[in-house]
């Protein structure tokens, strides 16, 4: 019984420990547009460097949609279906609080702000869709 008890506690404790080494959100700044990322994403695309591209790619072409949405701080977010897409969550700068500001945490937003949802098709480089939605939506 101690066996089993003892086997569990080292258990929760190694997990608990290993999962706080890693920063999982990453600030990134691409031009003047800022936002973060999960890194644990980089996995899917083939690194660091081919994700940075990727963002950099996507960042050009959105570019010429309302001068790409300049007033907005970006979540960006890899979504594998059928063909993999990058999903770029657009939060405005002005509904973000100074404290979350500081942290890079842009999710601390009240509960009726809109927000945008941006999809880009990694293989055919284009722009599927704008959405717009709001931070209380579940999808």
């Amino acid at each position: 019984m101690w066996k089993i008890i003892g086997l569990c506690l080292i258990f929760l404790l190694s997990s608990n420990i290993y999962s706080q080494n890693k920063e999982r959100f990453q600030y990134v700044k691409i031009g003047n547009m800022e936002g973060t990322l999960d890194a644990q994403d980089f996995d899917l695309i083939g690194g660091k460097i081919r994700y940075m591209q990727l963002l950099e790619e996507f960042e050009k072409k959105f570019s010429k949609i309302k001068n790409g949405y300049p007033d907005y701080y970006r979540d960006y977010d890899l979504y594998d279906s059928f063909s993999l897409k990058l999903i770029a969550k657009l939060i405005p700068k002005r509904s973000v609080p100074v404290e979350s500001k500081r942290k890079y945490d842009f999710f601390d937003i009240p509960i009726n702000t809109k927000i945008f949802k941006v999809y880009y098709n990694i293989n055919t480089k284009k722009i599927d869709g704008i959405i717009e939605t709001s931070s209380s939506i579940i999808e």
